[in-house]
């Protein structure tokens, strides 16, 4: 199996993902850690859990980042097209 995607999860959360996938209502809040050009790596993974993955969300999903995880979020929170 190719890997592209790695997930680091408690034993309850690995589980849980184990037995039925991860949803996006498991997802609490999502975290932008600071760090300069990091934001070039994560626009595509923005784009791809923003206008997809995330698109039919009914519940609120709190956005906390500094620095650029903050303009990450700040310009996804501006609904424009990615």
């Amino acid at each position: 199996m190719n890997k592209t995607l790695s997930v680091y999860a408690g034993p309850k959360a690995c589980s849980m993902i184990q037995e039925r996938g991860l949803r996006p209502e498991d997802v609490q809040v999502v975290l932008g850690a600071a760090g300069g050009p990091k934001w070039l790596c994560l626009d595509g993974i923005d784009r791809a859990i923003f206008s997809t993955w995330f698109r039919d969300r009914t519940e609120k999903l709190p956005l906390i980042g500094a620095s650029a995880g903050a303009w990450r979020f700040a310009a996804i929170a501006q609904g424009t097209d990615m």
